[in-house]
């Protein structure tokens, strides 16, 4: 009984508002990272004031922020792997 109770207090109070910080810093940097996609496609663009240019320019800044993701997402699985695998070996 007082294990579940631990875990619960662990689960709830101990590593949620961890989660939640590290959930809105990546949203920031992310975002960030799609603005400065978007202003880069714009400042190149011949009619930044047109309507379509800033629809594309916003492609422009997710399609970056895509590709660092599954950059991210890549390195992740890979030293994840090299993790486990050394974890097993004890």
């Amino acid at each position: 009984m007082h294990r579940v109770t631990k875990i619960r207090f662990t689960l709830f109070y101990g590593e949620a508002p961890l989660q939640q910080i590290a959930g809105g810093i990546g949203i920031a940097l992310f975002v960030g990272i799609m603005s400065s996609g978007a202003n880069r496609y714009l400042h190149h663009s011949l009619d930044p004031t047109a309507m379509h240019e800033k629809t594309q320019s916003m492609v422009s800044g997710l399609q970056t922020v895509f590709w660092i993701e599954f950059i991210f997402a890549i390195l992740i699985l890979v030293l994840g792997w090299f993790i486990s695998s050394g974890y097993y070996k004890r």
